[in-house]
Parts: C-alpha cells; sequence; structure tokens
C-alpha cells in the first residue's frame, strides 16, 4: 500500500487512514514512528481525520497509544535541563543539537524557556558558550569537515547520505547550508568528479526534476547503462516533474516515448476494448496452464499485462478473470490470493461466504475457517456496529455460539497455555503459536489492558518480540 500513488481525496477519508496505519503495524509488527507512516500526516495536519486530531501524536492518543516524542514532557523546562546535565556528565561534554531529542528542541521553539527560541539560545541561558554551528561560514571550514567525513565513512563518494552526515555531527551543516543535498555538499568539497546526480545513492538536490535537459540525461544515461530503452519502473524518478507538467507536452512516460519517437511499453490504447482486454486475459491464462483460482498478479505481469490490471481492475485479478469469464467460483476461494478491495466491507458478501461455506460443510463453520480479511471486517464494525466478534455474528442469525473462547476470559487460563509452551518449546512462544482465542481476548482488552501479545511479554516483564536478541538470555530469566 505504502508505495502506489492514491487517487485524489483517498486521504480525506479517515477509515484509509486507519487501513493504512493498520498495515503498517502489520508490516513493522510495531507501532509506526511518524516518519514511517508519512502518507497520512500531511492528510492529518488538514484535520481530514478530525478538526482534533491534527497531528500523528494526536492520532495516536485518539486511539489510546502511547505517542512518539511527545512534547507534553519537555514543556517541563526541568525535564530538559535533566537530559542536558545527564548527556554532559556521561560524555563530557554539551550535546551537539543533533543529539538533543527533537521533542525538547520543539519546546524551547515555543519558547518555554522565556525568551529563548534556539539551541544556542538554550546554551546562553545554560552559561555555556553557543554552538560552533556558526563555523559553518568559513568555506573551507566546511570543505576540510566534508573531506574528514567521507575519509571516515569509507564509503564510495556515490552512496553517501544524509544519514552519514549526521553520524559525524554535520547535520546542521547539510542542512543550513547544502539544502539537506548531500550532491550539492560533496560537490562544493571537490569530491563529486564525473558522477551526475542521480548517480548518487542520497539522491538528487531539490528541483533537479524541474529542468527537462537532467531529465534527458538521465534517460541517455540509463540507455547506455542497460543497453536498451528502461522500463516505466526505471524511470519512475521523474514521474513527479511529468505529472507536474515541468517537461513541456509531456504528462506521462509513454508521452515521453511517443514524443522522441520510441515504441511506447505496453500502450494502454488496445485496451480501450473489452474484447481485447478478455481475449488477453484469457490467452494468459491458457499459456499458464493454471486453474484461475490459481492466477495471481505474478502472472499478468509475466504475460505483459501488469499495466492492464491496475488501469481497468485496480490491481485486482478476480476482478480480471470475472469480466473474462472466468471466475466460476468466489474471490474467497482464490488460492493464495486476496479478494478485491472493500470486498468485506459489504456485508451481503460476509453473509454470501456463510452461507456458502455453511452449505458445503452442511454445519456452522468455525471462525478459523472463516476468511480473516471477514472476520476484521467484524471487529471493524463493517457488518454492524454491534457486531464485532463471530460469536456476536452468530447470535445476530440465531446460531449457537461456540463456547471455546469463554476459557481465555480467564487471565489464569492465558497464562497456563503460555506456561505450557514455554516448557514444550523452551523458548518464548511466537505469537502465532498462542491459542487464537487467548489473543482475541487480549485484543478486546480483557487481559489487564493487554491489547496485544507483546504487550502481555511486557505485562511480565519481557522484551517485545521485536527486540528479542539473545533468547537463550531471556528463557534463562524465565527458568530463574
Amino acid at each position: 500500500m505504502a508505495g502506489k500513488r492514491k487517487p485524489n481525496g483517498y486521504w480525506n477519508d479517515p477509515k484509509n487512514m486507519d487501513a493504512y496505519f493498520d498495515e503498517r503495524i502489520e508490516t513493522l509488527r510495531g507501532i509506526p514512528k511518524a516518519s514511517e507512516a508519512m502518507l497520512m500526516i500531511e492528510a492529518l495536519g488538514q484535520g481530514k481525520y478530525h478538526p482534533k486530531v491534527r497531528t500523528y501524536n494526536d492520532y495516536l492518543k485518539h486511539w489510546g497509544l502511547k505517542v512518539h516524542c511527545d512534547i507534553g514532557k519537555w514543556m517541563d523546562l526541568r525535564n530538559i535541563d535533566k537530559y542536558f546535565d545527564d548527556f554532559f556528565e556521561k560524555h563530557g561534554r554539551i550535546p551537539k543539537s543533533d543529539e538533543m531529542p527533537g521533542g525538547a528542541l520543539k519546546a524551547i521553539a515555543s519558547e518555554r524557556c522565556p525568551g529563548v527560541k534556539t539551541y544556542n539560545g538554550y546554551l546562553k541561558h545554560r552559561g555555556f558558550e553557543a554552538s560552533n554551528e556558526k563555523r559553518w561560514g568559513d568555506k573551507e571550514a566546511r570543505i576540510n569537515a566534508l573531506k574528514k567525513m567521507v575519509e571516515e565513512s569509507g564509503k564510495k563518494v556515490c552512496d553517501i547520505i544524509a544519514l552519514d552526515f549526521r553520524r559525524h555531527g554535520l547535520g546542521t551543516l547539510l542542512r543550513g547550508y547544502y539544502h539537506n543535498s548531500p550532491y550539492k555538499a560533496l560537490k562544493e568539497a571537490g569530491l563529486i568528479g564525473g558522477i551526475e546526480p542521480f548517480e548518487m545513492k542520497g539522491g538528487v538536490p531539490d528541483g533537479y526534476w524541474d529542468d527537462s535537459h537532467n531529465i534527458n540525461r538521465y534517460f541517455d544515461w540509463q540507455v547506455e547503462t542497460l543497453r536498451r530503452i528502461p522500463r516505466s519502473r526505471e524511470m519512475a524518478s521523474v514521474f513527479g516533474a511529468f505529472i507536474e507538467g515541468k517537461y513541456p507536452g509531456v504528462k506521462t512516460y509513454n508521452d515521453y516515448l511517443r514524443h522522441w519517437g520510441f515504441q511506447v511499453n505496453h500502450d494502454m490504447e488496445k485496451w480501450k476494448s473489452k474484447d481485447s482486454r478478455v481475449a488477453a486475459i484469457r490467452q494468459m491464462a491458457e499459456k499458464s496452464g493454471k486453474d484461475a483460482k490459481e492466477l495471481r498478479k505474478e502472472d499478468f505481469k509475466k504475460d505483459g499485462l501488469a499495466g492492464l490490471l491496475n488501469t481497468y481492475y485496480h490491481s485486482s485479478p478476480y476482478g480480471a478473470l470475472k469480466e473474462a469469464g472466468l471466475a466460476d467460483f468466489e474471490p474467497w476461494e482464490r488460492i493464495g490470493g486476496k479478494v478485491p478491495k472493500r470486498y468485506w466491507d459489504d456485508a451481503k458478501n460476509i453473509d454470501l461466504c456463510f452461507d456458502q461455506l455453511v452449505e458445503k460443510w452442511r454445519r456452522v463453520p468455525k471462525a478459523k475457517e472463516m476468511p480473516g480479511a471477514a472476520l476484521d471486517a467484524l471487529r471493524e464494525g463493517k457488518y454492524h456496529p454491534d457486531v464485532r466478534t463471530y460469536n456476536n455474528y452468530l447470535k445476530h442469525w440465531g446460531f449457537k455460539i461456540s463456547h471455546e473462547s469463554e476459557i481465555w476470559n480467564d487471565p489464569k487460563n492465558i497464562d497456563a497455555a503460555f506456561d505450557n509452551l514455554v516448557e514444550t518449546l523452551r523458548r518464548i512462544p511466537l505469537a502465532r503459536e498462542m491459542p487464537g482465542g487467548a489473543l482475541t481476548v487480549m485484543r478486546e482488552g480483557n487481559y489487564h489492558g493487554a491489547r496485544t501479545f507483546n504487550d502481555y511479554l511486557k505485562h511480565w516483564g519481557f522484551k517485545p518480540q521485536h527486540e528479542m536478541k539473545d533468547m537463550e538470555g531471556l528463557m534463562q530469566r524465565l527458568i530463574e
């Protein structure tokens, strides 16, 4: 989700922000930092989620989650002073601005300390000399520092990124004099040689693609390097310039290719005809030798139909197969595939799935036999605000509910299951190795406020799984 361009207005819908946030949690296996959830930040700032939820921390607080870099802590000047003093005592020097917490710097900028708006002002307030960052006004000092950084990094010049500057205490120099562009900084230091900006791992300078000549140079370089016409994904860096009209008469990569007389890659003109689309999809299915249920995005891509799938079927193989008359099955029956986006948002589809499973097995399906995404939709209230669990769903239709989950309402039974797994596995179990009913009870907040397995581990003094590095040591702690 994170890497795809969304249609206009997509982030105006709070449900889309929640779905994106949930996807990031699943991918990162933890609450994402603001920098890891950037796609929703702008919409939050515009009040699209809620008029009172305008920052990422507001969003986290809205859902009862611990905020990252909570500025509230730093609004108490004593906390800033304590951090500063602890750093000075530990390192024997005052911290550079890059070494101060972001929340502390924001609090200083908000004049929490009367008359002090900058870190240099804070230093003077504490009786220290202002940071020596002002020495960067001397070009020779800048160049010497840059050369020393490259030498100490042990990297090739083209592999230097902004993080390397920060690691060597040159973050302020990069921001203040080179607009966060490693290329500009290293060029002034005479270290670039014949390296083009687009060869830099740290990216091109801001505004570089606004010049059509730079786009042409990049295209020519790609042709020379690849010894062929680059594919669209290999020119993705310049798409923003095309869309913003920086290259006269060109809005897409296909426009660019036509402009220079090249054959267009996967020209979409032919797909405007339904007959052409259906014929191509059926031919692809026949060539693959697979059952239609087994066809996935990769099969479309291999046959050169990725553009067709993305443009006409919203990246849904099921939608494409359905139009081609090959989908004689329901979306959830696809092998290894997913249903179309928002499919389970429609209550009728949940009912249809349930009814077909009842007819197939001649019994009421267990929760684990229902599609996981359908159960997620229930939990999110997509079926009905009062029907948020599978047992609620069964009660809604007058079926006898499963009592399997009731044993997990007693925290002692969850603890017993955890202890048994530790004894059997001789290590801390993974979340997926815990009984599903126990995890469900946690998600519903019925275990001392622990809503995730990581919360459960923290409750008992263990590190969250993504922080576990020494499993044997952790096991020893448990035994003791």
